[in-house]
């Protein structure tokens, strides 16, 4: 794969990289020619798509990390700096919307803990630029549970916040996928035709 313009041994950031969306972009990252940091909550996973990129021959560094914890956060993120200038992040981690989780604790893990993690990454002083990853639950489609396309939405809105007021510092992207055939589609009940 070509390098897309990153320089060798720049660090992305993925969250939520050991399943799903976040394990393809982490994927595709490493064959980009970045040194990718991979987030998951889940040791296991993480550690699993960290050992895939490095089989392939790339540089990876794996952490659990729950977004929600600040400490946890600032730790893991300390870590990926010492692989390189942590220059990109990817916002992609946040609880299913299968989860039983009420609208503030929801409100405050997905939110918030992107917040979070991307404040810990503008505090590197590396930052070049981010993507968050909303759905078009926040933008078009809404969905349930409620909290859902509420953090997805605000996700969105908080992306266009840091696009205009703190461009100087990062440049800031949002995507918003539909529904995609992973293994969260599969755990939450829903059927995705292949």
């Amino acid at each position: 794969m070509d390098s897309l313009g990153f320089e060798p041994g720049d660090v992305v950031v993925v969250t939520g990289a050991g399943s799903g969306i976040g394990r393809a972009i982490a994927v595709a990252a490493a064959a980009a020619g970045l040194t990718v940091a991979v987030w998951d909550l889940d040791t296991d996973s993480a550690h699993a798509t960290a050992a895939e990129i490095g089989e392939a021959g790339h540089k990876t560094v794996a952490a659990a990390v729950d977004i929600a914890d600040a400490g946890a956060v600032t730790a893991a993120m300390s870590s990926a700096s010492s692989a390189g200038p942590v220059r990109y992040l990817v916002n992609n981690a946040g609880p299913s919307s299968a989860s039983a989780l009420g609208f503030d604790d929801a409100v405050r893990i997905a939110l918030g803990g992107t917040r979070g993690v991307t404040e810990a990454f503008l505090a590197t002083g590396t930052a070049h630029s981010l993507v968050n990853v909303a759905s078009v639950s926040g933008t078009t489609l809404g969905s349930a549970p409620d909290w859902y396309p509420a953090v997805k939405a605000g996700i969105a809105g908080y992306t266009r916040h840091l696009a205009t007021y703190r461009s100087e510092e990062v440049r800031a992207n949002a995507v918003a996928p539909g529904l995609i055939a992973t293994p969260r589609m599969r755990d939450g009940g829903w059927t995705v035709a292949q």
